[in-house]
């Protein structure tokens, strides 16, 4: 907070320093050696010393109790990504309709999808984020199992071409495709136009 500068006796400054006191204390002298009367002491000599300047409070955030600085600009990034997808992906050695939910809500991007020739096959998607621009990676769940998923969008998040693979063989990679037909991202959505319930 900036207050007026604190104002500190000089003589108390001194005093470590030995730069006053006997002097204060003891009645100065005459010409004939004899003590004449002190005279009268006046205030303290006082020195200023200044506050730092708002120019320099400036400089550092603002954050009351408890606040945290905001996080970089990869929150609104990943909103984008949000909305419903049609496409296809690999399962069991064959390309079946895919249908991909990627959902923004309470500061995080999750989603779902449904596969299959009757798209009655769902699973979930987790722990999305944003390794480089333009890429979304998330962990895919579902009765088979789990792995990962690495999404390729467009400059404009119309559509996305991706990769999943299954958590024990990594090294693998599977097509799983998206054209957006829902949802315009930067907004938070609790659930995509008919997306069906997930875990």
């Amino acid at each position: 907070m900036i207050g007026s500068p604190r104002v500190v006796p000089l003589c108390s400054a001194l005093l470590f320093a030995g730069g006053c006191g006997k002097a204060a204390a003891e009645p100065a002298e005459s010409a004939h050696g004899l003590p004449s009367e002190a005279p009268a002491l006046g205030p303290a000599t006082e020195v200023s010393v200044p506050e730092p300047s708002p120019d320099a409070l400036d400089d550092e955030p603002a954050i009351s109790d408890g606040e945290q600085l905001p996080a970089d600009s990869a929150a609104p990034r990943l909103a984008s990504y949000a909305g419903r997808f049609q496409g296809e992906l690999l399962s069991t050695n064959e390309l079946v309709p895919a249908m991909t939910y990627l959902r923004w809500k309470h500061g995080a991007l999750t989603g779902s999808y449904t596969f299959g020739r009757e798209l009655d096959e769902r699973g979930t998607l987790r722990d999305c984020s944003e390794p480089e621009p333009d890429v979304v990676r998330c962990e895919w769940r579902d009765e088979y199992g789990t792995g990962l998923l690495k999404l390729h969008f467009s400059n404009d998040t119309s559509y996305f071409e991706g990769e999943w693979s299954p958590e024990d063989e990594p090294e693998l990679s599977h097509p799983w495709t998206g054209m957006r037909i829902g949802g315009t991202g930067e907004v938070e959505q609790g659930s995509a136009d008919s997306e069906p319930a997930g875990d």
